[in-house]
């Protein structure tokens, strides 16, 4: 029998439902399998036994996001925010939700302070390498290809 990561974490859950990596990770699982009202719930529950699980936060206002529920998920990033202001995801996601939205500036800004409080995501740098360079800022474009470089 092959058991998919959805049935272990449902396993995993059975035996402690007040892990919450694993609420959070069944959360993940079901998110992957189109399940956006159960990984919602197991989200808030994970952030319910653990405050200071961020990802959880970070998770949850994406998948509000991407289920058209803006106004919750600028929320509960703002909760991630609050709790984490010098940590990367909460502008991350704040960096995506403002390009999603069309909001170029809001979202450079956003990304900017990402890769200041420790993200080393190439995609990101790259991004924002390419965004200055077309603008014309060279030192800022210098910046995030160095940072390119370092990575």
């Amino acid at each position: 029998m092959i058991f998919s990561w959805l049935d272990y974490m449902q396993r995993a859950y059975k035996v402690n439902p007040d892990d919450a990596t694993i609420v959070s990770n069944l959360a993940l699982a079901y998110n992957k399998v189109a399940n956006p009202d159960s990984a919602l719930t197991l989200f808030n529950k994970a952030i319910q036994l653990d405050a200071n699980n961020k990802w959880s936060y970070y998770y949850a206002a994406q998948l509000l996001f991407d289920n058209g529920k803006q106004a919750e998920a600028f929320e509960k990033n703002k909760q991630l925010l609050d709790k984490f202001p010098e940590n990367e995801l909460p502008y991350l996601n704040l960096g995506t939700f403002y390009f999603r939205r069309g909001k170029e500036d809001s979202s450079i800004i956003n990304f900017e302070l990402a890769i200041k409080y420790g993200s080393k995501n190439k995609q990101l740098i790259n991004h924002l390498y390419s965004f200055f360079s077309k603008k014309g800022d060279e030192q800022k474009a210098a910046y995030y290809e160095s940072l390119l470089n370092e990575n």
